[in-house]
């Protein structure tokens, strides 16, 4: 997917959405597989480099308004720019 493109996932109540975000996240871990991120397999990332990618690079509104546990609530809350 090109920089800057907004994805839409779409599908019926229990198809594993949520599951997939979470996974793509690196909220969630698999069993199988493996994520890469500009050339980086994920499951080898700190929590503090997983933390920053996701800050630069996702938007989620989530259903439960989870937040990312390691950072404070002021850092949960993006500053656009």
């Amino acid at each position: 997917m090109e920089n800057g493109k907004i994805c839409t996932l779409l599908g019926p109540s229990s198809s594993g959405k949520s599951t997939l975000l979470n996974i793509v996240s690196g909220i969630e871990t698999f069993e199988k597989g493996y994520i890469t991120i500009n050339g980086e397999v994920m499951e080898n990332m700190s929590e503090k480099k997983l933390s920053n990618y996701r800050k630069k690079h996702l938007g989620y509104v989530f259903q439960s308004y989870n937040l990312i546990l390691n950072l404070t609530a002021k850092e949960n809350i993006p500053i656009q720019s």
